[in-house]
């Protein structure tokens, strides 16, 4: 038993930042469910930030296609979440974090891949419809 306890103890060192993006992942699954978009989008974007930050450590951008439609998604579930902070009489501002989230990922991209990223609003030709959904 204890061996086990041992094993799971390394494993959770060595892919520590999976769970880090995966459990918030999950809570933004339950939460999105159970129509709780400002839940949803807070435990995504504590998901998606785990992912930019793992995505900022590899040497290549071979991920680029799921980084963008991560930060689709965040788009997309932060003006549900703003709907519903209008429609409860709060202030809306999970766009502009999803923008800012956005940014992260464009510098991100910069980084791994000069050149890339969009440069006046116009995404560069052969980059695919994920840059052009973004924007």
């Amino acid at each position: 038993m204890a061996c086990e306890a041992n094993r799971v103890v390394k494993q959770v060192d060595k892919y520590g930042q999976l769970s880090e993006i995966l459990l918030p992942y999950l809570r933004c699954v339950q939460s999105f469910r159970n129509n709780h978009f400002v839940d949803a989008y807070n435990a995504f974007e504590k998901s998606a930030n785990a992912f930019l930050q793992e995505f900022r450590n590899w040497e290549s951008a071979w991920a680029m296609e799921a980084m963008c439609m991560v930060a689709y998604e965040m788009r997309r579930l932060a003006e549900m979440a703003d709907r519903e902070l209008a429609a409860a009489g709060r202030n809306p501002e999970k766009l502009k974090g999803a923008g800012s989230f956005l940014m992260k990922v464009f510098g991100a991209l910069a980084v791994l891949i000069p050149g890339v990223v969009p440069v006046g609003g116009v995404a560069p030709s052969g980059s695919g419809p994920y840059f052009s959904a973004l924007l």
